[in-house]
């Protein structure tokens, strides 16, 4: 979405933002996300990405307005695709695409979403 969005990619923004995803899955998003869930509840809070944009510079060449930016790109696509399987796998299957690997290459767990979207296995 971001070369979409903005011409090009920025890959180390998004690696920042979900560096913890490898500890606490999905809760992950309470860290260094604007959008999470807590106690039920739907959370929205801009105040992450304000201090990642204007923090000491963390992605040199990248504008402290464009990491707002990509941040909160990234953070609003984790909230509708944690939502909507399909639209997740859309993305999946794009990124895949732009990166000219073949849809074989889907990560494991998407694999299973498929099948179970398809009712298969």
């Amino acid at each position: 979405m971001d070369r979409l969005a903005f011409g090009r990619v920025y890959p180390q923004i998004h690696a920042w933002k979900d560096q913890a995803a490898k500890y606490f899955k999905q809760d992950h998003r309470k860290i260094h996300h604007m959008i999470y869930n807590s106690g039920g509840q739907r959370i929205v809070d801009p105040t992450e990405n304000i201090i990642l944009a204007f923090s000491p510079p963390r992605f040199p060449g990248v504008s402290a307005q464009r990491v707002a930016e990509v941040s909160t790109l990234h953070d609003m696509l984790d909230d509708v695709c944690s939502r909507n399987p399909q639209l997740r796998l859309a993305l999946e299957i794009l990124a895949l695409a732009d990166k000219g690997k073949p849809i074989t290459a889907l990560p494991p767990q998407i694999t299973v979403l498929v099948a179970r979207m398809l009712k298969v296995g």
